[in-house]
């Protein structure tokens, strides 16, 4: 389904490079485990595509993420494990497995990928020599690192995205957080809360972060004016 596709193209196979500020504030960085409900809306009507399940796991000094997403529009769940270092959030390795593909990618100095079709089994392998003094951040961990900016009334960045996809344009491009300001957010279960609404241009996208200011947890992310809209299960 393209909008899914679309909407999971937001986290999976790019890294990113903090442009005016490659600060993040560790105290929020801890074990988590997460549930997000996946809809569209079209005339006012809601369509559940899916839930999407979030794991984070410190172990040594690596941060373990996995983001197992479900729904009745595909046979078997799609499935993407990261790892990456606590002490600058740079990627070590991803890996994204569907009823559309199979991908792997490591990273250092050179990127390594590899990316089978699931349609006609073709196998691509890609290659790419990086400047190891740039602070890159796989994209899969978007949704976790965005909570842990200095997030503050007036904070913007601009953000440069690196996207690897051998069906469509493979380069860089920005990810702009053009507002944060502070709002209420009425949760379903934890009441009304203090949340940062983050603003941001991601590529074509039209994107809203709602983050809790006292425990930074996500609790709704809107996609292109709030067409597709992710809601936190608590």
């Amino acid at each position: 389904m393209k909008i899914t596709i679309t909407i999971l193209a937001l986290t999976i196979v790019t890294f990113v490079n903090a442009q005016n500020s490659n600060t993040f504030e560790r105290k929020w960085i801890k074990n988590d485990n997460y549930k997000m409900i996946f809809y569209s809306i079209k005339d006012t009507i809601k369509t559940v595509i899916g839930e999407i399940e979030n794991k984070l796991e410190i172990n040594q000094g690596i941060i373990i993420q996995s983001m197992t997403f479900k729904s009745k529009m595909f046979k078997n769940d799609f499935v993407d494990v990261t790892e990456y270092h606590l002490s600058n959030l740079k990627p070590i390795f991803h890996t994204s497995n569907n009823d559309q593909r199979f991908l792997t990618v490591v990273y250092g100095d050179t990127i390594h990928a590899i990316y089978r079709n699931a349609s006609d089994k073709r196998i691509t392998s890609y290659v790419e020599i990086i400047n190891n003094k740039l602070n890159y951040f796989e994209s899969s961990t978007y949704q976790n690192i965005i909570r842990w900016l200095p997030l503050k009334e007036g904070y913007t960045n601009d953000i440069a995205i690196y996207n690897y996809d051998p069906n469509s344009r493979t380069g860089i491009f920005n990810v702009k957080i053009t507002q944060v300001i502070s709002e209420k957010y009425k949760t379903m279960k934890s009441g009304v809360r203090d949340v940062w609404k983050v603003t941001e241009l991601y590529e074509n996208l039209n994107t809203v972060h709602y983050i809790d200011k006292e425990d930074r947890k996500i609790w709704k992310q809107e996609v292109n004016g709030g067409k597709m809209v992710m809601l936190r299960v608590e």
